[in-house]
């Protein structure tokens, strides 16, 4: 998937990922990933685009900076946590 419109990540979740450990909750990991914030889910309601799809944000959306920080931790080993900067520099 390409989000940012220029910085390439996994399509889906990869198996050795840090965050499939964690309890899923409102401040880990998976919560600021975009692998589930961009990935599209078929959907009825409301949000639904033409195709009956809907993501949380756009992958064209997402925040430049941390689409680098993702791709580059994707590519990497993903032991550690990437750093993501709350406050764009």
């Amino acid at each position: 998937m390409i989000i940012a419109s220029k910085y390439e990540i996994p399509d889906t979740c990869p198996v050795d990922c840090i965050g499939k450990s964690e309890v899923f909750s409102q401040g880990g990991l998976c919560t600021r990933c975009p692998i589930f914030n961009c990935r599209k889910v078929e959907t009825n309601d409301e949000y639904a685009d033409k195709d009956g799809m809907f993501c949380l944000i756009k992958p064209e959306d997402y925040r430049e900076d941390w689409a680098k920080v993702w791709s580059e931790w994707f590519k990497g080993d993903m032991k550690e946590y990437p750093i993501l900067h709350l406050k764009k520099e």
